[in-house]
Order: structure tokens, then C-alpha cells, then sequence
């Protein structure tokens, strides 16, 4: 899973589309078929002195350019539940395995991208634990250190909340700025007591915010925040599941 997310990220590296125009190639030939512009007032020249044009025509080569796609960043919010349902069936330790593959996918992009002296992609990715409160566990950045990446996973790894309170969390992701686009992913196991004032917080995200929800065991009552929402009946398939809304996701800015 991290190695196919970051192929997905790879992608945003060099979002650009090959066209391809008529130029003028280096030097002068008599074979050529466009005139250059610096022999313009030596055509003049020669024809008004009735002497022959000679070496001022330009050979055409074609040469392919590249057109960058329009892409101003992403911002990807991760929000994990951290009640203490989330021990049973390791459900919080599949949640946790999904916050890292996110993670480490983006740095494993860019290390390889580093290789190839690519434009980095213009992705931050921002983890955050809700239960009785909301805890941001990893920053919104650009990339997270090991030391960092350590301390998330300890603490999403034992969820030790008493309640299950989201809003807090959401209020979290407003930090993406206008001319960003985002992608906010929830995964919880069950009810979520501030549902409805959390729905209402996600109806004022950003037109292009995407909110999908994945809603783990088979709790019937769970409240679904978004049409985006997914039972899921084993949590292992969380990362995999991720990554197939990020390869959805990320075909709007490829050509």
C-alpha cells in the first residue's frame, strides 16, 4: 500500500501534458522550409540589390514542450477515532497502519522523486485523534520527521477516550486555505455523539473539499456525516481503501 500510494503521489510531480509546435532549429540552411526572423533585413537587403537570397532560410524541426496542469496543492486530513472501542478486533491498530501508510507513501514520492530532480508535489498530509477531545497527532505539513511519525503512531495505537466527539477535529482542517483543495478522510466505529453539529460543520467545508467517512463493524445506528460514507466489516481493508479514493481523487489533475 505505501508503495502504490506513492505512485499516486508521483504523479502530481510533473502534472504536465505534451503538445507539440514547429520551431526554428539552430543555424542556417538553404534546405529549410521557415524564414527566420533575424534574416528578415538581410532578405530585404539582398533582394533590393537584385542579389541572390542565399543562406537565410531556417530548417523546421519539431520539438515537444510541456503545459503544466493547473494544480494550487492539497491538503489530506486523516481523522481517527480514539474512543475505546477502537481496541476491539485491532481496529485501531488497522486505523493507525492507514495514517501511516498515508505518510510514509507521500515521503517514499519524494525520496524518489528527489532522484529524478522532479518539482515536489504540493501535498501536505495532517493526522488527528478525536475522542473526548480532539489531539492533532501529526501537524499539517509537508512531511513529519520519525521522531514525530513514532509519537503518532504510540498514541493512535491505544485509544483511551471515554466519548466520541468529532467536531473539534473537523474545526481542525479549516486550516487549508481557500485556493488549496482538500480531501478529509474520518474512520470511527460507531456512534458519534456530537453527530449532528459535526454535519453541519462539514457542510460549510469548501466546495472543493471531498469528505468520505469510513464507518467500521457492522453498527447500523452509526451516524453517516457525508453521502461519501462506507461500512467496512474488517478494518484491514482501511488502507486499501484510502487509496482507491486517492486514485479517484487525484485523476482531476492529470491529463
Amino acid at each position: 500500500i505505501i508503495r502504490d500510494t506513492a505512485e499516486i503521489f508521483k504523479q502530481l510531480a510533473h502534472p504536465t501534458k505534451s503538445t507539440r509546435r514547429l520551431t526554428n532549429a539552430r543555424g542556417r540552411s538553404l534546405d529549410g522550409a521557415l524564414l527566420h526572423i533575424d534574416s528578415i533585413t538581410d532578405l530585404a537587403l539582398q533582394e533590393s540589390a537584385g542579389l541572390p537570397a542565399h543562406q537565410i532560410w531556417q530548417q523546421t524541426k519539431r520539438r515537444a514542450t510541456r503545459e503544466t496542469v493547473d494544480f494550487g496543492g492539497l491538503d489530506i486530513h486523516l481523522l481517527i477515532d480514539a474512543s475505546n472501542s477502537m481496541n476491539y478486533e485491532n481496529r485501531a491498530v488497522d486505523a493507525t497502519a492507514t495514517a501511516v501508510c498515508l505518510i510514509e507513501g507521500l515521503n517514499l514520492a519524494k525520496m524518489q522523486i528527489a532522484k529524478n530532480k522532479y518539482q515536489m508535489p504540493d501535498v501536505r498530509t495532517h493526522v488527528v485523534a478525536f475522542g473526548s477531545s480532539a489531539v492533532e497527532v501529526s501537524p499539517l505539513a509537508y512531511q513529519i520527521s520519525q521522531p514525530e511519525l513514532g509519537r503518532m503512531y504510540s498514541t493512535l495505537v491505544a485509544p483511551n477516550a471515554g466519548a466520541t466527539l468529532i467536531n473539534d477535529a473537523l474545526i481542525f482542517c479549516n486550516n487549508t486555505p481557500p485556493e488549496r483543495d482538500s480531501i478529509i478522510f474520518i474512520i470511527s466505529d460507531g456512534g458519534i455523539f456530537d453527530d449532528h453539529i459535526a454535519a453541519q460543520t462539514i457542510q460549510c467545508q469548501s466546495p472543493d473539499t471531498y469528505v468520505g467517512q469510513f464507518i467500521i463493524g457492522n453498527n447500523q445506528d452509526a451516524a453517516k456525516l457525508t453521502e461519501n460514507a462506507e461500512n467496512l466489516s474488517d478494518s484491514r481493508l482501511l488502507p486499501e481503501k484510502l487509496l482507491a479514493v486517492l486514485q479517484n481523487r487525484m485523476m482531476r489533475y492529470l491529463p
